[in-house]
């Protein structure tokens, strides 16, 4: 009887079940334990969601750069008078995925392998999604050298090129200027050579092509090149293989300047310079005081943009060979500057042109009338304004009020209540 209400007792305590703790305590450890799995869960789709972008980053950079690779390494350049992809490769482009939009960015670097002296071209393609950040983005890296391609020099020769400096058309002795043949797409350094002494500059083993001539004047001299480069065609004047094949000779119209060519240009509200001439030996013209420079009311001054006419049609600087004879236009500039206190701007350019071969400077500017809010773009006339600081006269020209030669002023004028709207 004692064993059985023993029994019955153990048995009434069991169907009591779990205290108030115990339940407080396992419902606690399977709320960590669901909060360790949505965390997991969570964390991992982030995961998956980056992981999914990277690749299908990699997927865009990988398509990318094997259609660049798919091409001759000559057909390798930046698109050019409304070129698009994938005729030419663009610095950035869309790139739409099944995972939305990437933005694509190229780079395309000249270098030479300093291992086999060979041309090459650095391509690194990155691939980022538009919107987001992925850091770091993904970017593949290759690089090109003409291998997938019949070598443009294989049944070119070799030539040697001298280059002798001149000024006025009479040889200048002077050592030490940078000579340079250029790139003809890209305007880039292929070749250099110093002069020496007697102002020669001499480069061996020029691949036979084209080139555009001029020189540096960066490197240690105050000689510059007078005019914008012009295409040259080196060639070895004998069969391949000739012995001691005779060197093509050019020459290079420089000038000793220490500081680069200035368009002299201005922009008043009023007649501007007006009546130049000399009095007791100092050039004077008449302008109203103080002077009046195109600004806006916030005090923005007017910016004046300039770019070389050098192909004129008709002319001798036009279409030679496969190529025009002074570089495109769309490579140059447009080069520009701000008007001063003065209402000149002095617009620095690297070379002059040359008007003996009809060559000219197109000149504009561009603003917003206060009143009616009419955009107008305004260009100078093309006969009625004589030039300044390279244009009409062979060199730099720096102030209007120091110039040798009295020449007038090439100005906008009679530009009242307008607001400068200063993009080319």
């Amino acid at each position: 009887m004692a064993r059985a209400t023993s029994s019955r007792a153990h048995v009434a305590r069991d169907d009591r079940g779990f205290s108030l703790i115990e339940s407080l305590v396992a419902s606690a450890i399977l709320l960590t334990i669901a909060i360790v799995v949505m965390t997991t869960l969570i964390a991992t789709s982030t995961w998956y969601a980056k992981a999914r972008i990277r690749t299908e980053a990699g997927a865009v950079a990988n398509e990318v750069i094997s259609l660049i690779l798919s091409r001759n390494a000559s057909d390798i350049h930046r698109p050019a008078e409304g070129e698009t992809w994938p005729a030419a490769i663009p610095a950035t482009m869309p790139w739409p995925s099944a995972v939305g939009t990437f933005s694509v960015e190229t780079s395309l670097v000249p270098q030479v392998d300093p291992a086999t002296g060979t041309h090459v071209t650095e391509v690194i393609v990155t691939a980022s999604p538009v919107g987001q950040v992925l850091d770091p983005a993904v970017s593949i890296m290759r690089y090109v050298s003409g291998w997938q391609e019949k070598d443009p020099g294989a049944e070119k020769s070799q030539v040697t090129v001298e280059v002798q400096l001149q000024t006025d058309h009479v040889s200048l002795a002077q050592s030490g200027v940078r000579v340079q043949l250029l790139d003809v797409s890209t305007l880039g350094e292929t070749y250099y050579a110093v002069s020496n002494s007697a102002g020669v500059a001499r480069f061996e083993s020029v691949t036979e092509g084209q080139y555009f001539l001029t020189s540096d004047p960066r490197f240690g001299t105050d000689i510059r090149p007078l005019h914008f480069p012009e295409r040259v065609y080196p060639t070895r004047l004998g069969p391949p293989g000739q012995a001691d094949a005779p060197s093509v000779k050019y020459s290079l119209e420089v000038v000793r300047q220490d500081s680069p060519a200035i368009l002299s240009v201005g922009a008043f509200q009023t007649d501007g310079f007006t009546g130049g001439g000399l009095v007791l030996g100092v050039p004077t013209w008449n302008i109203e005081k103080p002077y009046r420079p195109v600004q806006s009311a916030s005090g923005t001054k007017l910016v004046i943009y300039a770019r070389p006419v050098l192909n004129a049609p008709g002319t001798v600087s036009g279409v030679v060979g496969s190529g025009s004879t002074y570089p495109k236009e769309s490579m140059l500039g447009p080069y520009s500057a701000a008007v001063n206190d003065y209402g000149v701007a002095k617009i620095v350019v690297p070379w002059t042109i040359d008007p003996s071969l009809g060559q000219s400077w197109e000149v504009w500017c561009s603003f917003r009338d206060r009143t009616t809010g009419v955009l107008t773009t305004h260009f100078l006339l093309p006969n009625g304004d004589h030039a300044s600081g390279g244009w009409g006269v062979p060199v730099n020209q720096i102030d209007l009020m120091d110039q040798g030669q009295r020449v007038l002023l090439p100005q906008f004028t009679g530009l009242l209540n307008v607001d400068p709207v200063n993009s080319p």
